[in-house]
């Protein structure tokens, strides 16, 4: 099946529209091209990617990124779905990569890119299984530590959507 991505800012089915044979998205979740985020159109349903997140950093600052991403990886280790996703010896790395990626989409650091290159999230993410349980549980972890954050309403809400929305992205496995 022919699936049509549109871009931010461009028009549907135009010019600007890439053609990707996406098979649908839990059918072959990985062929979505990591550089193309906006709305996947694949028989006649829309499937949204990632919102980009506003320039909330100077709201949220680095501080409050680096407390929110420990306080998720404080709750990893002993959750017994994504606990055993993390190797002990890696968790501090994954805790990381996390608060670099954060800071990038936010605003702040490009320590991210620097380090790591392009986010390539669906790819750095395919060889683990995700189906909506472990996305679930994912972002329950994530909703505790954002609710323990004390960044502004406004912020937090960006950033919860965001986060929603990404782990949404990351699903390659069906139920």
């Amino acid at each position: 099946m022919d699936c049509k991505s549109t871009l931010p800012g461009s028009n549907p089915g135009g010019a600007s529209s890439a053609l990707i044979d996406a098979n649908c998205l839990m059918k072959t979740p990985n062929s979505l091209p990591d550089c193309e985020l906006g709305v996947l159109h694949c028989g006649g349903s829309e499937i949204v990617s990632p919102a980009e997140p506003s320039e909330v950093f100077a709201e949220i600052g680095a501080e409050r990124l680096v407390r929110l991403v420990a306080a998720f990886y404080r709750q990893v280790p002993q959750d017994d779905l994504l606990g055993p996703l993390y190797p002990p010896e890696d968790l501090a790395g994954a805790e990381e990569r996390l608060r670099d990626f954060l800071l990038f989409r936010v605003g702040g650091s490009e320590r991210y890119l620097a380090t790591r290159g392009h986010p390539r999230l669906r790819m750095r993410h395919a060889p683990f299984r995700i189906s909506s349980r472990e996305r679930d549980r994912w972002v329950r972890l994530m909703d505790a530590a954002l609710d323990e954050c004390d960044a502004p309403l406004a912020a937090k809400e960006v950033l919860r959507r965001f986060l929603h929305e990404t782990a949404t992205f990351l699903i390659n496995t069906p139920d």
